[in-house]
Parts: structure tokens; C-alpha cells; sequence
């Protein structure tokens, strides 16, 4: 059977557009709106609590690494969904309060109508993000800091499904001929994969495929709607037997070391802040501290070893892979 291949991004797929809508809504808005009562909160008594404000500044982070990461992409299809918009009456309706002029072709828009067009790419976000925030102080006025658990779900949601795009795209290959499935630039073996069950969100389908995998072999395959029958036919497919046979006895691949080597990159900045933290505490509160001094130090010397353990792993493994070429 000849290769499966496909690939999506917001300007080819509304779903992941709208995805995008509600992630602006839902968290940039509290984000929005947590920052300014955060900032006002030494000034004048907001009533933002300590576990409101560590979520606020925790997606805040992400939202802005979401944001530099995927460099706006799915705002490539922010014009479409505008222009589909504004055929409605009511956006037609408050459209008109910036065009001055009628013509045969149409409503002709003023200065600010000319420059919010122009700008639109960044304009509708911002006012969504506003909206959102608009939203929750309504909804902290009425029910209190209990509404942050809303963006604390999107947030959440937003989060999973980035892990399944590669920078707001998705994009794979299934090659039954050569027993590979490629996605989001990781290859697993296709004879690994003993079965899979789907969820459709829209036009986005998920699967997920089940069987033996290293630890930085794709298990989801984010592929749009339209393509996931060939996607599963291609799956279905016995894979070459000898090719098969070769993979299964070629080891572990470069993508378990990479993930290896990042594990143990952030464990040894874990055991350096639970030493950090450990000596900062007992400096500060000597006496009051020293169980959690003890605590600290301990789980960093944890870390600190299993992350030895994991680089020694790439080490070797990229060893034996030098030396069996």
C-alpha cells in the first residue's frame, strides 16, 4: 500500500481556528483580567488570593510561551472568520458606525473603519481577550474567585491539545512499505501499534494508538476529519515483514535519547532549586524549616542521582549506536 501522509493548520482547518477563539476568551481573558487585580492588589484590596494569583501568573507563562512557540498561527485564518462574521446583520449593523459613504458595490469605511481593517489580525484578538476578561470580573462580582476554575479547565484543555500539534500544525506519514508512522517529526515503528480507537473533535480527529513505544515515539496522531479513513486504512495495513524485523532489532532510537537527555536536563534544574529552596528556608526560618529543609535537600539528591542515571543512559546508548555503523 502506497504512504498515507496529511497535514492541517489554522488557515485550513476551523476547528483549530476556533479552538484558538475560545483559548483567547477563556484564558487570555483571565489572564488579562488576573494581572490587573494582581497589580492593583498592593494599592487597593481586590480580594485575589494567593492560589488565584499563582494561577493567574502560571498561565500567563503559558499562554506567552503558547504565544511565542507558534508564532501566531492560528491567526492565518483570522480574516475568514471575520469576513463570515460581518455577513451577519448585527456585526453588519455595528460595522456601519465607521463607513460614511454608500456606493454601488458597497458601504465605503472612514479612517478608524480603514485602520481597524487593516489591523484586524490583531485587533479581534485583543478584543477578545478583553471580552474574556470583561466576563470574569463580571463573574467575580457575582460568584467571586471560584470562576478562575474555568480558565484553570481551558487552560488545561488548551495545554493537552498543544502537545498533540506541533506548533499549531499537525502533520504526518504512514508508510506501510517501510513500517513507519511520522508525526510531529518523531517515527514509530508501524508494527508496534497493536490497535487504536478515535475522537472526533470537530474537524479534528485524535487517535490514539495502542502498543509497545519508546519514550519519545508519537502515541496520538492529531489528522483532520476528512483524512482519518485513509489514516486508519493505512493503519490497518500489515506492515513488510523484513522491514519490520530490522527496526525491532535496531534498539532504542534517537528520539527516546533526545527525551532522555531533556529529563535529565530539567531534573538537575529541579535538585538545583530544591537545594536553593532547602538553604533559603533555613536561612530565613532556621529553626521553623528544618523538616522541610530535610525534605528538600532529600528530594533534590533523588533527583540529582536519577538524573545521572538518565544521562549515563544517553551516553551509553549513543555509544552502542556509534559503534554498530
Amino acid at each position: 500500500m502506497a504512504s498515507v501522509s496529511w497535514s492541517f493548520d489554522p488557515a485550513t482547518n476551523p476547528t483549530l481556528r476556533w479552538l484558538g477563539w475560545w483559548q483567547l476568551v477563556l484564558v487570555d481573558g483571565w489572564a488579562v483580567l488576573g494581572s490587573i487585580l494582581l497589580l492593583a492588589s498592593p494599592v487597593v484590596p481586590t480580594g485575589i488570593g494567593p492560589i488565584a494569583g499563582f494561577i493567574t501568573v502560571i498561565l500567563a507563562i503559558g499562554r506567552a510561551q503558547s504565544w511565542v512557540e507558534t508564532d501566531g498561527t492560528w491567526l492565518d485564518g483570522v480574516e475568514a472568520d471575520l469576513d463570515a462574521v460581518a455577513t451577519h446583520p448585527v456585526p453588519r449593523q455595528l460595522w456601519g458606525r465607521f463607513e460614511s459613504t454608500s456606493t454601488a458595490d458597497g458601504l465605503v469605511p472612514d479612517a478608524t473603519g480603514q485602520t481597524l481593517h487593516v489591523h484586524r489580525r490583531v485587533v479581534a484578538p485583543a478584543v477578545a481577550a478583553l471580552l474574556g476578561g470583561l466576563g470574569y470580573a463580571i463573574g467575580w462580582a457575582l460568584i467571586g474567585p471560584i470562576v478562575v476554575t474555568i480558565a484553570v479547565v481551558a487552560g488545561l484543555a488548551g495545554g493537552l491539545l498543544s502537545r498533540l500539534l506541533d506548533r499549531g500544525r499537525a502533520s504526518g506519514e504512514i508508510d506501510p512499505d517501510d513500517d513507519r508512522v511520522t508525526y510531529r517529526g518523531r517515527t514509530r515503528t508501524q508494527s508496534s501499534i497493536t490497535d487504536w480507537w478515535t475522537v472526533r473533535l470537530g474537524a479534528i480527529t485524535l487517535l490514539r494508538c495502542r502498543g509497545p513505544r519508546g519514550l519519545d515515539e508519537p502515541r496520538w496522531l492529531a489528522v483532520s476529519t476528512d483524512r482519518a479513513p485513509a489514516v486508519a486504512a493505512a493503519l490497518a495495513t500489515e506492515p513488510a515483514a523484513s522491514t519490520a524485523a530490522d527496526r525491532d532489532a535496531g534498539g532504542l532510537t534517537g528520539g527516546g535519547h533526545r527525551l532522555r537527555l531533556k529529563a535529565a536536563i530539567v531534573g538537575a534544574g529541579v535538585a538545583l532549586v530544591g537545594v536553593g529552596a532547602g538553604f533559603a528556608g533555613q536561612y530565613v526560618h532556621p529553626g521553623a524549616t528544618s523538616g522541610f529543609v530535610l525534605v528538600a535537600i532529600s528530594g533534590a539528591a533523588v533527583t540529582a542521582l536519577l538524573s545521572i542515571a538518565l544521562l549515563v543512559g544517553v551516553v551509553r546508548g549513543r555509544a552502542r549506536r556509534g559503534t554498530s555503523r
